[in-house]
């Protein structure tokens, strides 16, 4: 008898668990919500007006033996880079043009947070980026990155 009761109170135990997760599917619900990368925090910009224009920022490169050509270009933005496409230059117009673009300086995604690039070409970064107001300077990390950051950097100093 006390064997049959035991196998009695088992069976009960697995349709109770049956039934409670039949109820928690027909009740509640549960649906599957792919994930989503939240928006970044801004836009990241830090200039309020455009100081420099493209043509400015051709003669400080090239005083600091940059030659540019130039590159995309879209509303408020406009873009140079190097021979080798080492070097990315952005000359940023109109805030609210460019914020109409839908530009954010947040690139990266890291540990559930977004993150700037980073300004030098520390250890994992694919490349660093320099701003002197409205114009942003990227270089691909690599050979050779050093100089041509340390370059970038005069040109950007040299806009006055």
């Amino acid at each position: 008898m006390g064997l049959l009761r035991a196998h009695l109170a088992a069976v009960a135990i697995v349709v109770a668990a049956v039934l409670a997760t039949t109820g928690v599917f027909v009740f509640a619900r549960p649906q599957h919500h792919p994930y989503q990368m939240p928006k970044p925090p801004g836009d990241g910009l830090t200039y309020t007006s455009a100081t420099y224009h493209g043509r400015d920022v051709r003669h400080a490169f090239a005083d600091a033996g940059i030659a540019l050509a130039r590159g995309a270009t879209q509303p408020g933005l406009v873009g140079f880079s190097n021979r080798d496409l080492t070097l990315e230059v952005t000359v940023f117009g109109n805030r609210k043009l460019v914020d109409a673009q839908g530009f954010s300086d947040y690139y990266t995604f890291v540990d559930g947070h977004w993150q700037l690039a980073p300004k030098s070409c520390v250890r994992g970064a694919r490349n660093a980026e320099r701003w002197r107001v409205n114009v942003r300077v990227i270089v691909s990390c690599g050979p050779g990155a050093g100089g041509t950051l340390r370059r970038a950097s005069r040109a950007l100093a040299a806009l006055g």
